[in-house]
């Protein structure tokens, strides 16, 4: 799937050449861990793992600005990684490499977003210069019309109840309970945020665009 996204952005590639030498690295992988296996897999298994990495740095030899791989890379992070004569020695490292090479892909804004709201870090700068806050990042993300439940949960919990987001259209405003509800309409086992949507309406009573927009 990241071989095929990616590659949509080297039309100047012989992408049958290419393939050919991905397929060829990943038949010479161990027999599981092939797709029919995958599900007999522990992910958070090390050689595994281990495995993952190897198949995405070579998959970044072909296709060096793969964001997707980046993001890939950061998920079974392990070790510092040396690509492209660049080192990478956190996650943190891997995701703003992947905001840099294409600055509207959310999943990067929502994971990098997430990262530091777990490890209580405030800000990060980004390759460009500019330094965003985690909820930044989840703002971002949302911006960019991401489908993560857990990127709206996060974002929502990192805003006061009188703040909003401003969509890129410039008319929609998510307030905090908007993130609530769609957190939940994206994933309905996340019973927690259909009750802070509700806690959110009985504090804030004049506000019931949420409630319009989703009954």
């Amino acid at each position: 799937m990241i071989f095929g996204e990616c590659l949509k952005s080297y039309k100047n590639l012989n992408s049958k050449k290419i393939t050919d030498s991905i397929e060829r690295h990943y038949e010479s992988l161990d027999s599981q861990y092939k797709y029919d296996n995958l599900e007999n897999i522990n992910i958070n298994n090390s050689l595994y793992l281990t495995k993952k990495q190897e198949f995405l740095l070579e998959l970044l030899t072909y296709l060096p600005f793969c964001e997707e791989a980046y993001v890939a890379l950061a998920a079974s992070f392990q070790t510092p990684l040396i690509i492209h004569e660049k080192s990478y020695i956190s996650k943190e490292s891997l995701y703003l490499k992947a905001i840099d090479l294409n600055p509207e892909y959310s999943l990067s804004y929502f994971l990098l977003g997430k990262e530091l709201f777990t490890k209580k870090s405030k800000t990060i700068q980004l390759l460009n210069g500019v330094t965003l806050s985690y909820k930044q990042l989840l703002m971002r993300a949302i911006q960019l019309g991401t489908y993560q439940a857990e990127a709206y949960h996060l974002a929502a919990l990192s805003m006061h109840d009188q703040e909003g987001i401003l969509l890129f259209d410039e008319k929609i405003i998510l307030s905090r309970g908007d993130l609530f509800i769609r957190a939940f309409e994206l994933d309905f086992t996340r019973v927690i945020d259909l009750e802070n949507f509700i806690y959110y309406i009985k504090r804030n009573p004049m506000n019931m665009s949420s409630l319009t927009q989703t009954t």
